[in-house]
């Protein structure tokens, strides 16, 4: 029997929400949420920590002594030249608190292609010069935070991606029984259009006969079993006036695939009809941009970073945080928005769903 992920595991909001006693730490870190630790924000490529980052400096940096992560400092890019110099010393400043034995040599990234708005990448901030030890632990907890700053740490390789897009403007989606529903509709949607195209050409890798001179056939079933990994999550967002609008997120988990072949599923996704007689008519979209974590997995104000905040107040800041969110909803390339900008207010909450598979 199928049932809401909710009843047997934590959703993200909620796992990003739990808090554990402070250890008493002089560094003053918020403590590491348990049992799974921080939210790791997820981006829409798996280059995305390093996007739009000059090739020149991600090959110079590689040939420095010693270890390197790419750190993405909450709230900030790489490419405001206000406040990027400020950041990356004090990055190096908080590192050097954290880890005595280092001397972290810290630099922004270097924009590839002028960035169109502020969201824009790059995000990233070199920290190299580290030994192997300091490394991994920087990698392993992620998330760092304390009462000077906040940031991410990751490795230079690719990153995980899950991500498939999300679906805006679905009515009724908080009656009973309504993610079953919508669960088993993209299912049937996917496995009718494009998408199953898209997947049955990754699954043969584009040949139509063999070495051996044989038709490539590639079963339904096949296509099937890729489809039995998607996963939903109801996004609970409010309008203007308290009116609850959700949307879904959509995630194919355990798949290993390129950029480009994800490119191609969110293409196919992109051009698959959402028209459903008990729920309307529903548009897809590629990514939320969070202006926090930068994330593409949430809006700016359902980050789950945001339910940390409290823990250690930030009180000594690096550099002083922004007056006002600098969001936006076009996407970098001025094309369409990535969402409703009217759904981006307010607060909301995650509800995982994957019909109990």
């Amino acid at each position: 029997m199928r049932k809401f992920a909710s009843e047997r595991t934590q959703t993200l909001a909620q796992k990003a929400a739990v808090k554990v006693a402070p250890d008493r730490d002089p560094l003053e870190l918020t403590p590491r949420p348990e049992p799974d630790g921080f939210h790791v924000p997820q981006g829409e490529f798996s280059w995305w920590v390093i996007d739009n980052i000059h090739p020149e400096q991600i090959d110079e940096i590689g040939r420095q002594k010693g270890a390197t992560v790419a750190c993405v400092v909450e709230g900030e890019n790489a490419h405001d030249g206000s406040r990027s110099p400020t950041i990356a010393a004090g990055l190096a400043r908080e590192i050097k608190k954290l880890f005595p034995n280092e001397d972290p040599q810290v630099v922004p990234g270097m924009a590839a292609t002028d960035p169109t708005k502020y969201t824009d990448p790059p995000y990233a901030y070199f920290v190299f010069g580290l030994s192997s030890d300091t490394y991994v632990k920087l990698i392993s907890r992620v998330a760092w935070r304390n009462r000077s700053i906040r940031f991410c740490a990751y490795t230079l390789r690719k990153q995980h991606v899950s991500f498939l897009g999300y679906i805006s403007g679905f009515s009724n989606l908080l009656s009973d029984g309504a993610m079953d529903k919508i669960l088993a509709f993209l299912t049937k949607a996917f496995k009718n259009g494009e998408v199953a195209d898209v997947i049955r050409d990754l699954i043969s890798g584009g040949k139509v006969v063999d070495e051996a001179g044989d038709d490539v056939i590639v079963y339904p079933d096949e296509i099937e079993m890729v489809l039995n990994k998607l996963y939903i999550e109801r996004i609970d967002i409010m309008k203007e006036g308290g009116i609850p609008q959700p949307s879904v997120n959509i995630y194919l988990r355990g798949m290993d695939y390129d950029d480009k072949q994800w490119d191609d599923i969110r293409r196919a996704a992109s051009r698959t009809s959402y028209a459903h007689p008990l729920f309307g008519v529903g548009k897809y979209y590629r990514s939320w941009t969070c202006g926090r974590c930068h994330g593409v997995t949430h809006p700016t104000g359902l980050c789950p970073f945001l339910n940390l905040e409290d823990d250690v107040p930030m009180t000594d800041p690096v550099i002083p945080p922004h007056t006002k969110v600098r969001h936006q909803a076009q996407n970098k390339r001025g094309g369409p928005p990535r969402g409703d900008t009217s759904m981006r207010r307010g607060r909301g909450k995650f509800g995982g769903y994957n019909g109990g598979r």
